[in-house]
């Protein structure tokens, strides 16, 4: 349900090429479910120089999204906090709002921030540039 952005990957996708014949992100798709098709999307979650696609449904509420996170960071959802803007740490997203309700889009980026250890802070919004994640000097198009 999830995979990380390579620095090929970032370099094709800012150039508008494809990366590989296995796309790590992709267009909403229905799903089977209780009442019909439930429409997939995935989210970018980043935090400083890492990129994460989590694949999510509207009706998710922000803990769920947490708890699919910490499948991959190793790090409680009590331990992080996710930003719709990844500016600004004005307003930190409701652990029980949904993703529809906060009107979250498919491909839209979320800012992910960890606990300072030993204290209640968290860590400030911190995200590489896309051209600082593509490496080698090259520059985004």
């Amino acid at each position: 349900f999830f995979s990380t952005l390579s620095a090929g990957d970032a370099r094709a996708r800012a150039s508008g090429r494809p990366s590989s014949s296995r796309e790590p992100y992709a267009q909403s798709q229905p799903r089977a479910g209780l009442g019909g098709a439930v429409p997939m999307m995935y989210v970018r979650v980043k935090r400083k120089n890492q990129t994460m696609f989590v694949y999510a449904e509207p009706s998710d509420t922000v803990g769920a999204l947490k708890g699919k996170i910490e499948g991959i960071v190793q790090v409680s959802p009590a331990e992080m906090r996710l930003y719709a803007d990844t500016e600004s740490s004005a307003h930190a997203m409701a652990d029980k709002d949904t993703l529809e309700k906060l009107g979250v889009q498919p491909e839209q980026a979320l800012a992910l921030v960890f606990k300072l250890p030993g204290t209640d802070d968290f860590e400030p919004i911190e995200i590489a540039s896309d051209a600082a994640q593509l490496g080698d000097g090259e520059k985004a198009d």
